[in-house]
């Protein structure tokens, strides 16, 4: 409750805060580097370039260290050395006025705002081929959706925003959470009829389908839509598009056939910024964020996945663990993507559906599914007598799946 309430405060204060800065942007002229949207969307090659231009965006708030401030804040990570920030989130007392929060804020906005340019550039033109339009807008609406599900699990009740009109913006109070979740789940079945199950790229970097639908999973798992959730799981996983869950050593390597959607690095670094932010600079340091031991003693004996997505450094007879489920912090060749998106989820989210309506024996196996491929003992649907106890099993497989 403690830790709502401060990102709550958080939230209203921001709102004056913006309300001011724009009230000054509203006295000074447009931007000079503002390109004519007319031009921008006048054919099917300057749009791509535009959605381009989202994608490359993308990476910034989700990859700038989010995972790593989330997984301190919930205990998956400990810090030894860092900044005082970080041990703020450990410690679960994050002021409102932190940059970094300041920063996420801003930074989702200013997203919002582009792919709110294109829903608006998209529709307006007359030079755009219909099937690009269809796929174009529902690229942009995935991308609104799944940063404004960000935004409101970061700060709970944020303000709704739906178009490039900032003197109507600077006016919106926030809206309801659940006002917010409507705002999502129509974004998102409104992109899955627009959108086609093949992907418009070569790679999985680009949002299909399926890639729409499993947000929505997502978010109707969120809500508490239990049959909701559960449809659109089934939809994916009965679609044969991903086929068998792979090695978990294979899980976040370019082109891991798991991957629903994954970001290409849009940097010349060509690696995942996870690698580079927990993986030690030499094997005799110890590690500037370590898994907690009460993660570490989650994972079950034989959990391939302990073997395979946790590194560790000994250091005078201590052994730390942290996470490593992408390996390559120097750059040179591409060999990792940053997963987005990825099918064990869907398992888990129709495990809890099925769970939730009593089907125990369908929730078990899909669970188990998850578990087969960790290498760890499968789950006898015999010994389920409750259904909390299933949930209790499908919430320790999260932890230890999707942890950092």
């Amino acid at each position: 409750m403690k830790k709502n309430k401060i990102i709550l405060l958080y939230s209203a204060i921001l709102l004056s805060i913006i309300g001011a800065s724009c009230n000054k942007f509203l006295e000074t002229d447009p931007p000079k580097d503002q390109v004519n949207s007319k031009f921008v969307f006048e054919n099917d090659r300057n749009a791509l370039a535009a959605l381009t231009g989202m994608y490359i965006r993308m990476p910034g708030y989700l990859k700038f260290e989010l995972g790593m401030y989330t997984a301190l804040y919930a205990d998956e990570l400990s810090v030894v050395a860092s900044e005082p920030e970080h041990f703020l989130f450990y410690e679960s007392h994050v002021p409102y006025d932190l940059d970094i929060l300041n920063y996420y804020w801003n930074d989702c906005y200013r997203f919002i705002y582009i792919a709110n340019s294109n829903i608006e550039g998209i529709a307006a033109s007359s030079g755009i081929t219909d099937s690009l339009k269809k796929q174009f807008t529902g690229e942009a609406l995935f991308f609104r959706a799944f940063t404004y599900l960000t935004l409101t699990n970061l700060f709970g009740p944020v303000p709704l925003v739906k178009s490039t009109a900032y003197q109507e913006n600077l006016v919106l109070p926030q809206s309801s959470v659940d006002s917010v979740y409507t705002s999502i789940v129509d974004d998102l079945l409104q992109a899955r009829t627009l959108l086609k199950e093949t992907y418009p790229s070569k790679e999985k970097i680009r949002v299909n389908k399926w890639a729409a639908t499993a947000l929505l999973a997502r978010v109707y798992l969120y809500m508490g839509n239990w049959k909701e959730a559960g449809e659109m799981s089934n939809e994916i996983i009965r679609s044969q598009q991903y086929g068998a869950l792979p090695p978990s050593e294979k899980v976040f390597l370019l082109n891991s056939p798991e991957a629903i959607l994954h970001l290409a690095s849009n940097t010349n670094a060509k690696y995942v910024s996870d690698a580079y932010n927990y993986i030690p600079a030499a094997s005799d340091v110890v590690p500037r964020y370590t898994i907690t031991e009460q993660l570490e003693n989650a994972m079950e004996a034989g959990d391939k996945r302990k073997e395979n997505w946790l590194g560790f450094n000994t250091v005078e007879g201590k052994k730390y663990f942290y996470p490593s489920k992408y390996k390559n912090n120097t750059g040179g060749t591409v060999t990792e993507y940053f997963m987005l998106l990825r099918l064990a989820e869907q398992y888990l989210i129709r495990a809890e559906a099925y769970a939730h309506s009593d089907q125990f024996n369908l929730a078990v196996s899909d669970l188990n599914v998850v578990r087969q491929r960790a290498g760890i003992e499968l789950i006898p649907p015999a010994t389920i007598h409750s259904r909390e106890q299933l949930l209790d099993l499908i919430l320790h497989e999260r932890r230890v799946e999707f942890f950092t």
